[in-house]
């Protein structure tokens, strides 16, 4: 006999984003730490690349991992900080 099932599972994940540095005209880095809830994983780090055009955001990717929204507005927040020095 032989079932499957489908379900979600959630988890709560605390973010750590550092900004490194702006390497080239317009490419600025940050460091992504993520731990999970319990130590059910062990912890992510990942290095985000931040693309600036004309003093705006213009995209941004991880390197091993995609960003959640909530990462993304976190990197908007800060990049809009230091674009507006």
């Amino acid at each position: 006999m032989k079932k499957q099932i489908n379900y979600q599972v959630c988890y709560d994940v605390e973010t750590t984003i550092e900004y490194l540095n702006e390497e080239d005209p317009g490419e600025h880095y940050f460091k992504v730490r993520r731990e999970w809830e319990g130590a059910l994983w062990d912890s992510e780090e990942d290095e985000v690349l931040v693309f600036v055009k004309d003093g705006k955001v213009a995209g941004m990717e991880g390197y091993a991992y995609i960003l959640n929204p909530e990462e993304e507005t976190a990197i908007r927040e800060i990049m809009t900080e230091i674009l507006a020095k």
